[in-house]
């Protein structure tokens, strides 16, 4: 269930659930990355959400009230009573059909693996001349604009910076995931500035959620 859902159902102001989402996460030691999502406004910028399973969803509306928890009590059971239920089958010939089925349905992933695994090649050796690489060069191989990766970037909580005019950095939790390192630069002037460093893991990440990678990118 979306964060912005749940702000719906329980009237709280979404921004509000997302504090309470985070708190959450931090107090069961999990990465909020992995929950993260795309929410675009009425002007078509990105917003901060969260997507979360049931078991945490439950778990975050618990220290809400009992109308609050009631109204995604009741969303839940809706939500599960549209899934679609398992067919046992009865008959041999039903039973042949369902294996048909799931054999072409696994011909169909192992295709679809066949087809990105070029692109995995690609990252890890990319990445392999210097094992890392900045927000720049990233935003080029997925094929998004480096200001607006940045932005998206900040604007889920990823990067921030320290104060104004500061270069932007990965906060810790980001770091612990393996997605960012920061590394010391020298700038033209011989001052030491921290520089944002982008790892094949974070590379693949970052693909994942808000590109395609580019393959005829080059060094």
């Amino acid at each position: 269930m979306s964060s912005r859902e749940i702000a719906e159902l329980t009237g709280k102001q979404h921004k509000d659930v997302l504090h309470d989402i985070r708190t959450m996460l931090d107090h069961l030691g999990l990465t909020s990355a992995d929950f993260s999502a795309n929410l675009f406004d009425s002007y078509g910028r990105t917003q901060p959400s969260f997507n979360l399973p049931k078991d945490l969803t439950t778990t975050l509306v618990s220290g809400y009230s009992i109308p609050m928890r009631h109204k995604i009590v009741v969303r839940w059971i809706a939500l599960e009573s549209q899934q679609t239920p398992v067919c046992v089958p009865t008959t041999f010939r039903e039973a042949l059909l369902l294996a048909a089925a799931q054999q072409e349905q696994l011909e169909k992933a192992q295709i679809q693996i066949a087809v990105q695994r070029p692109a995995v090649e690609f990252v890890e050796k990319f990445v392999a001349a210097t094992q890392t690489q900045t927000i720049t060069e990233t935003a080029k191989c997925i094929r998004v604009k480096p200001r607006t990766l940045q932005q998206l970037l900040m604007d889920n909580g990823a990067l921030y910076r320290r104060k104004a005019g500061a270069p932007v950095v990965p906060c810790q939790q980001f770091i612990d995931c393996g997605y960012f390192i920061i590394k010391q630069h020298l700038s033209p002037y011989g001052q030491s500035r921290p520089q944002t460093r982008v790892t094949t893991k974070g590379v693949m990440w970052l693909a994942k959620k808000y590109g395609h990678l580019d393959l005829t990118t080059s060094k």
